[in-house]
């Protein structure tokens, strides 16, 4: 329980830095975007690999969080450099980047998850696979091959009937 509140911890300041760019109150610097994603994201691993615990919802949420942190840099990153003030403003321009950032991560992240399950589903679902039924030619010849002393062999259960359907 407590991974997943941390994960969601992450999330709820990625939500706010998030909020801060669009509401245009403050851009903030892109080192303390890099910190503080960094610090949560490396309090969450280090608090799942130090008590052992796997969480795969709060390992959904966290990657979520730490591509809104990706993308709340960026946009950061991009509002700092910014000089081409008499096309778009430097703010504008922040909020048109983090927006497409966030649909693309979210639609990687949806992509990924669905990649996961699906895989989990084809392994966890594999028959065992049976060896093709031969052919009643080849089962003549077979049983020809090993019938070599002249004797007499009654098959039964086996023609041509039957390994047609």
């Amino acid at each position: 329980m407590p991974l997943v509140v941390i994960a969601l911890a992450n999330l709820l300041l990625s939500g706010i830095g998030i909020t801060l760019i669009f509401n245009g109150l403050s851009v903030p610097e892109p080192t303390n975007v890099l910190i503080v994603g960094t610090i949560g994201t490396l309090f969450y691993y280090g608090f799942m690999l130090s008590n052992g615990i796997r969480h795969k919802q709060a390992n959904c949420i966290m990657l979520v969080a730490v591509s809104m942190y990706m993308s709340i840099f960026l946009s950061s990153v991009l509002y700092s450099v910014w000089t081409f003030d008499l096309i778009l403003s430097a703010l504008v321009m922040a909020k048109g980047v983090l927006f497409l950032l966030i649909l693309l991560s979210l639609y990687g992240n949806v992509l990924y998850m669905r990649a996961v399950s699906s895989y989990k589903k084809k392994r966890g679902n594999q028959r065992i696979k049976e060896p093709p039924k031969e052919s009643v030619f080849s089962l003549f010849r077979k049983h020809k091959n090993e019938s070599n002393n002249k004797e007499v062999y009654l098959i039964l259960g086996e023609s041509a009937e039957n390994e047609a359907e």
